[in-house]
């Protein structure tokens, strides 16, 4: 868990890389990405966990048809990653699926609202 914590403190490509490659025979079949920060100055978009290289880097540690789930309280932040989802040639965009597990929860609550997505490799 420290290491999924600190990748997405140091958002180095390399070390992002280092962390998901711990071992070759482990492969996901579900990766959750929930209220990741959005980063919401244009200097600042570069440092963004949502990024072409990130989701390639996800790509190759997951099972054929595995599955992201994001979900972020930032409309402008969700527009930017559902663009580069959608641009990403190693995942498609399901939203016909329901998200799973979801049960109201106290945070959720004093939250005026939030959106997510589901992709799915290809």
């Amino acid at each position: 868990m420290s290491d999924l914590l600190g990748l997405a403190e140091r958002r180095s490509h390399s070390f992002t890389e280092r962390s998901i490659s711990c071992s070759v025979a482990l492969l996901f079949n579900k990766v959750f990405i929930l209220f990741p920060d959005p980063w919401p100055k244009k200097r600042h978009y570069k440092k963004r966990l949502i990024q072409a290289a990130f989701l390639s880097c996800i790509a190759r540690k997951m099972d054929k048809h595995g599955r992201l789930f994001f979900r972020t309280d930032h409309e402008e932040y969700f527009g930017w990653a559902k663009e580069i989802f959608m641009q990403h040639p190693d995942w498609r965009i399901n939203e016909s699926q329901d998200w799973p597990f979801e049960a109201s929860s106290y945070f959720q609550e004093l939250m005026d609202s939030w959106q997510s997505l589901i992709a799915v490799k290809v």
